[in-house]
């Protein structure tokens, strides 16, 4: 008879698991409880609305009337409350693993657990961060594509990204001035994007002091076509700090323009990374495709994303379960087992009054610009 757990040793093995699998998820610096983290997250103690499959998050935009002064009524001149939704799908994924046939002795099963829940652990990992960058980068309604000359082209789709069409500085100053004043690639009206408030230390009288910085969210093509650019070189050259206080220590391989340029890998079977449009991924629906990104011809892109506040929204995350079932093939195989409740997803409110719908923020992206380059 295998050594079974107790169900409170069980729920222990899955905090651990999902407390690992955050602490070294690429995206646990993006994820707080505050309107100024990239990935806000509010865990709600109640099951989600439509019978447990959607959280509700709304956006409740800033009142613009008037206002009355003197002895003029209220009535006079009232404002209208606008709230637009977004409705966050509740989802669970796992997954297992059966042991071989187990010896007589029970250490055979100590001994397979306790490599199975590093493996699950691992594949924990890859799961939630594969599922935050495909929400992110799926469908964006802004979109930067790089431009040789240019730095971007006026429009808003890839169709013409040819060779050499890469990232470079003049690409992040149009990024700026986007997310600055409020518009797509061509040139319509697109919510803002807020940059996040990094906190940098204390000044001379013990005051906080915060950076307003974007993130610029990258992978290995785009990541070499930036540090070859030598507007950037001289940037870094100058600006960077010395020793461990050097971006490159943190992820951050430098700022320019008040963007922080994070490296991250490209997707590949094997790897999590930003992805490219020959990307796909498996979900409850089908497999995902970001074919919609790729340039002139077919030719191949990266994917970055360039990100603000409240670009994502994790309402729900009931951390993962984990599961010992010691029955198998007549008791002759143990399988171990994970799965996790997570609602996620990229920040797209919804309006329903027809003033809502008016609003710039109505079915557009809130925080995210992909910007999508050459693959070379």
């Amino acid at each position: 008879m295998a050594i079974e757990l107790s169900p409170q040793e069980k729920t222990n093995w899955g905090r651990a698991i999902t407390a690992d699998s955050m602490s070294q998820s690429f995206f646990r610096s993006f994820i707080a409880n505050n309107d100024n983290a990239i990935i806000k997250t509010k865990l709600e103690t109640q099951a989600p609305s439509d019978k447990g499959i959607y959280s509700v998050v709304p956006l409740v935009l800033p009142l613009n009337g008037s206002g009355v002064e003197g002895n003029t009524d209220f009535a006079a001149n009232q404002d209208e409350l606008q709230k637009l939704t977004q409705a966050v799908r509740f989802r669970l994924f796992g997954n297992s693993l059966t042991s071989e046939v187990r010896q007589l002795e029970d250490r055979a099963i100590v001994s397979w657990r306790s490599e199975a829940k590093p493996a699950l652990t691992t594949w924990a990992i890859n799961a939630l961060d594969r599922r935050i960058i495909t929400e992110l980068s799926n469908g964006c309604t802004n979109i930067a594509a790089a431009d040789a000359s240019n730095g971007v082209k006026p429009a808003n789709s890839t169709a013409t990204i040819a060779a050499g069409d890469v990232l470079s500085t003049k690409t992040i100053d149009e990024l700026v001035k986007r997310a600055r004043n409020g518009f797509d690639g061509a040139g319509n009206p697109h919510p803002k994007v807020k940059p996040v408030m990094v906190k940098q230390g204390k000044n001379a009288a013990g005051i906080d002091v915060y950076e307003r910085l974007w993130v610029l969210l990258i992978g290995g093509y785009q990541s070499a076509q930036l540090k070859s650019d030598p507007v950037w070189i001289a940037t870094q050259q100058e600006a960077n700090d010395r020793g461990e206080r050097n971006p490159l220590f943190t992820g951050i391989i430098g700022k320019y323009n008040g963007v922080a340029v994070v490296d991250w890998d490209t997707w590949s079977a094997d790897t999590v990374g930003v992805v490219t449009s020959a990307t796909t991924y498996n979900t409850e629906a089908g497999a995902l495709s970001f074919a919609n990104y790729a340039g002139a011809g077919g030719l191949e892109t990266e994917v970055g994303l360039f990100l603000g506040a409240k670009a994502g929204l994790l309402p729900q995350d009931e951390g993962f379960r984990y599961y010992e079932d010691h029955t198998i093939d007549a008791g002759r195989k143990t399988l171990i087992g994970i799965d996790r409740g997570l609602g996620f997803a990229k920040a797209h409110w919804i309006g329903e009054k027809a003033i809502e719908k008016s609003s710039v923020y109505h079915d557009k992206d809130f925080g995210v610009i992909a910007v999508v380059a050459s693959k070379e």
